[in-house]
């Protein structure tokens, strides 16, 4: 699934999985769930859990992947 959005609220299954595109400065809040996320170009990848957000810090294609079942908005 490839977004382009500046708010949307998603649910995505276990291991289900959205690429961002362009989206430098986007924040991904988990709502429920556990997200996984990888950003092109950044050797960290991040755990996010309810409650927490994460800010997309470049342009290059940013991959959120939920560890189970998952609501996330992204901001």
């Amino acid at each position: 699934m490839d977004v382009n959005l500046h708010y949307a609220g998603i649910e995505l299954d276990a291991k289900g999985f959205l690429t961002l595109k362009g989206a430098q400065g986007t924040r991904v809040l988990c709502i429920a769930g556990e997200l996984w996320i990888t950003q092109d170009g950044h050797y960290d990848d991040y755990i996010v859990k309810p409650g927490e957000t994460l800010a997309i810090a470049g342009n290059g294609p940013a991959v959120v992947q939920a560890r189970r079942d998952s609501r996330l908005l992204l901001l």
